[in-house]
């Protein structure tokens, strides 16, 4: 599944501002915080939830109601609503939102990640002028080439993590239950950009928040650990089937 800019953005502040609400509420109340109706027509109010969740999960862009709302924005209400007392909170929307705010600390990361959520929507509502395929997504890969890595190889990094993002101190879950079935939420990361981006090997399943935060910041540092927690899971892997093959091997169930 492609990121859109959007999902990116409601992920990272979903970690802190969701909580245990659906995911279609969520995403409206970001869209209610930034505009400042002009008139008695709402577009915010009158978009589906489906059409939320969609958004959310990255399924369609939102490129319809960007165009709607995009003259009408309050980044001020925006800042506002971000603004929090929990200084764990603040630590991690610094964090989250460097790559795009080099600078950002406690006392301007209201207004930056404000002024990301307008970029975003005026971006969405500009007229198209490039083929959007090429997109980078969350993974830091292009959309075209994620969409082939995810098809090929997805269910099988997927299983190497134990269905959780392996990235330290996250353990997110890599599916949720959606509508009576299971929908995968992850995206698959280049380990080593110097390596083969088409490789398992080099390949690893995180979370989208992970995911986008690895391959925006990755330093030597961080491609060494997470080229050592890759090995480290597939030193599980052989372990455990060399322990199944032994098991069948003298007959032990």
């Amino acid at each position: 599944m492609v990121d859109t800019e959007f999902k990116i953005f409601a992920k990272l502040l979903a970690t802190k501002y969701r909580r245990n609400r659906k995911v279609e509420d969520f995403a409206k109340e970001l869209f209610e915080k930034i505009y400042l109706p002009e008139s008695e027509d709402d577009p915010v109010d009158e978009t589906l939830p489906r059409t939320y969740r969609a958004y959310y999960y990255g399924q369609n862009d939102i490129t319809e109601l960007a165009s709607k709302i995009s003259g009408s924005l309050d980044t001020a209400n925006f800042a506002d609503y971000i603004q929090t007392d929990s200084d764990d909170t603040i630590e991690y929307l610094c964090d989250s939102f460097k790559p795009w705010f080099p600078d950002i600390d406690e006392s301007n990361y209201c207004t930056c990640i404000a002024a990301r959520f307008k970029d975003i929507i005026d971006r969405a509502a500009a007229p198209k002028t490039k083929d959007t395929s090429l997109a980078v997504t969350s993974g830091g890969i292009p959309a075209v080439q994620m969409a082939t890595l995810q098809e090929k190889y997805g269910i099988g990094l997927v299983a190497e993590t134990g269905s959780v993002c392996p990235n330290d101190g996250c353990q997110k879950s890599l599916f949720e239950y959606r509508d009576g079935h299971t929908e995968l939420i992850y995206d698959v990361a280049v380990i080593n950009p110097d390596g083969d981006s088409a490789n398992p090997s080099n390949l690893i399943a995180l979370c989208p928040e992970c995911a986008a935060r690895y391959a925006a910041l990755k330093t030597p540092d961080d491609i060494a650990r997470m080229t050592k927690i890759k090995k480290a899971m597939l030193m599980m892997i052989r372990r455990s089937e060399r322990i199944s093959m032994c098991r069948r091997a003298s007959g032990v169930l």
